[in-house]
């Protein structure tokens, strides 16, 4: 080989190797440290010390069923009900749009599973009865500026920026998912034992609060 064409062919290794790097560094991890993969069911875990559970739907009031709102239970044993993630690529990366969407087959309103920001409520509340792709359904994940959790973000249409999804106190104590300044740590656990966790969440969709 001419020493003319290595050099070009060694900058191109070398670009190859450094794109495929930060592809991997920008692929978001489950808690199994696999990368997030559309279709698949995760738990999405909150870092709440241990006082309470996962993410379920859940009535906005006793005078409003429908549409259902996303609360984290206040039981710490409830794993939430599993949720996929719908974009078109074959692996969730860091500050990717995408659609986050329950999984039951157990579904009391006629309201989609699809999650969204619901900019008629004056907290700004994370509700269902989104549209895949629509821009009060984008949510993005980014990385927390400390530790190996991760955050949601959503790109207020409103404003222009990049507000954080977090947690508010709502009736009974029941905290609930909104755009709010500080941004609720979470984690990605991969849905294995389908015939324990998966049919027991589905069953108790609604826990006892």
């Amino acid at each position: 080989m001419k020493p003319s064409m290595a050099f070009p062919l060694i900058s191109l290794f070398l670009a190859m190797a450094a794109t495929c790097a930060v592809c991997q560094n920008d692929a978001v991890s489950d808690t199994n440290g696999e990368p997030l993969r559309p279709g698949a069911e995760y738990f999405i875990v909150p870092d709440s010390g241990g006082n309470f559970g996962g993410l379920v739907p859940q009535s906005r009031d006793v005078f409003h069923i429908c549409t259902l709102d996303v609360v984290q239970t206040l039981l710490p044993f409830q794993p939430g009900l599993p949720v996929s993630f719908v974009l078109s690529e074959e692996t969730v990366r860091l500050s990717t749009d995408i659609s986050i969407q329950f999984e039951s087959p157990i579904w009391i309103c006629r309201s989609s599973k699809v999650w969204k920001v619901d900019y008629s409520t004056s907290e700004d509340l994370i509700t269902t009865d989104g549209k895949t792709g629509s821009e009060e359904s984008l949510f993005r994940i980014e990385k927390l500026e400390s530790g190996n959790d991760y955050k949601l973000v959503h790109l207020d249409s409103r404003s222009s920026k990049i507000r954080n999804v977090g947690l508010i106190m709502g009736e009974f104590g029941i905290p609930r998912l909104a755009l709010t300044d500080e941004a609720l740590s979470v984690k990605f656990r991969p849905v294995k034992d389908k015939a324990n966790h998966v049919e027991k969440a589905r069953l108790r969709m609604f826990p006892s609060y």
